[in-house]
């Protein structure tokens, strides 16, 4: 009955796990859930945060998830959220929306490239008010099942064959 957002990663500084915790506070929304899957030195750091900002029963670490159970995981969840401070490219993102779920990004690196124009999620600058509105917006379900089928397009318009051709094309 919870809206379930899902972090999956390294757990270190440059994710930007700080921001979405302290984002977390500014959401008024009881029945938001966030689980964190990944291991890193930043766990312990994280996990007294969660405790500080007192959102400690809304968050669950989940330790390591292997590759084999991670459709499942991204399935499960209502919304994948990637704070980063950098992205390469974000793969993560599109992993997500390949099992359907719409994605809260952030303008960091490659991560708006991956996300597209918003119709399969939603991109905002690092701030903890803006990443709290997108939570917000987010715990709509009307937007979830809109931008779930559109993430969903998006990961299949992102082949390997078919980024080769885009930037084959573009040099």
């Amino acid at each position: 009955d919870k809206t379930t957002l899902l972090f999956v990663g390294r757990l270190g500084a440059r994710k930007g796990l700080d921001l979405a915790l302290r984002s977390l506070t500014q959401v008024n929304d009881d029945d938001l859930e966030f689980l964190i899957a990944g291991t890193g030195r930043h766990e312990k750091h994280l996990s007294e945060l969660a405790e500080q900002l007192g959102i400690s029963k809304q968050v669950r670490f989940l330790g390591y998830v292997p590759d084999s159970e991670l459709p499942e995981l991204y399935s499960s969840a209502d919304v994948f959220v990637l704070p980063s401070t950098y992205e390469g490219f974000g793969l993560v993102v599109l992993e997500a929306m390949a099992c359907g779920t719409p994605v809260i990004g952030v303008t960091a690196g490659g991560i708006p490239t991956a996300v597209g124009d918003g119709k399969e999620g939603i991109v905002v600058d690092r701030s903890i008010a803006e990443l709290a509105n997108a939570i917000e917006k987010a715990s709509s379900a009307t937007w979830r099942e809109q931008a779930r089928s559109a993430a969903l397009e998006r990961a299949q318009s992102m082949t390997w064959n078919r980024v080769g051709q885009s930037v084959d094309k573009l040099y």
